[in-house]
This record gives structure tokens, sequence and C-alpha cells, in this order.
């Protein structure tokens, strides 16, 4: 007999949450990702700027539900988008084949 096998790829999102804001906050910043093709971590070299003034509010517990809605809202708002822009570069490709406006 043959098996299929059926694939799904699903986005995983770990968070933290602050109780109350200490004095001083640690970091931790996860500097490696996971290379496919050569089955092992990678380091990442990325620049990595922080901002001078940061606003925990969005970190609080007591602020997860709100933290979270906006959080989908700037996801969903990047994939219009990135939808609208690609709308707009075939209405841009469309024009230059069919005729010149200069």
């Amino acid at each position: 007999t043959t098996m299929k096998l059926e694939r799904e790829v699903i986005g995983v999102e770990k968070h933290s949450w602050i109780k109350e804001p200490p004095k001083t906050l640690f970091f931790q910043i996860d500097r490696v990702t996971y290379d496919k093709e050569a089955k092992n971590l990678k380091k990442v070299n990325d620049l990595f700027d922080f901002p001078t003034l940061f606003y925990i509010d969005p970190f609080l517990l007591k602020n997860k539900e709100i933290a979270l809605k906006l959080q989908k809202s700037v996801r969903n708002l990047r994939k219009d988008k990135e939808k609208y822009l690609n709308a707009l570069e075939m209405l841009y490709k469309y024009g230059e084949k069919q005729f010149n406006l200069l």
C-alpha cells in the first residue's frame, strides 16, 4: 500500500507577559535560526537596533488581550498592504504594455 502524507505549515508564536514592571529589565535575544537544508542552527549576524525609548505597556499581562488584538490587526494590515502593492504594480505593468504615457 502507498501512504500519502499531507504536510501543513503552521506558524507558532511565543509570548511572555510581565505582571509588574521591574526597575531593571533584561532582554535575551535569540540570534539563531534553523537552516532546513543544512539541518542545523545558523547564527544570525544581522544588525539589531533597539529603541532608546521603550514602552512596556504592550508587554504587560493586564494589557494582553488588547495587545494580541493589535498584533493581529497589524499582521492583517501588512498582508493587505502587500496585496495592494502587488495589484498596483500589475496596473503599472499593464499600462506600460498598452501605451506610452510620454
